[in-house]
């Protein structure tokens, strides 16, 4: 059980409003062309394109796309 904790993190925060967390970035070494890569791989060109950026537990970022509003 105490290993687990090691190994695991809770989701991080990288993007999110037009604000990147240079903080966290820096702490869980990520930097802009690891986003834009994640972009780039859904088909967006940079990481500006989507709504936020998180860090997942497993390491990977998963990438959230706006939604337009309801009219």
């Amino acid at each position: 059980m105490v290993i687990r904790h090691f190994f695991f993190f809770f989701p991080v925060v990288l993007y999110q409003d037009g604000e990147l967390d240079h903080k966290m970035m820096r702490k869980h070494m990520v930097d802009i062309e690891d986003l834009n890569e994640i972009a780039r791989e859904q088909g967006a060109t940079c990481y500006e394109d989507f709504a936020s950026m998180i860090l997942e537990g497993d390491g990977n970022i998963s990438a959230i796309k706006f939604h337009p509003p309801d009219s």
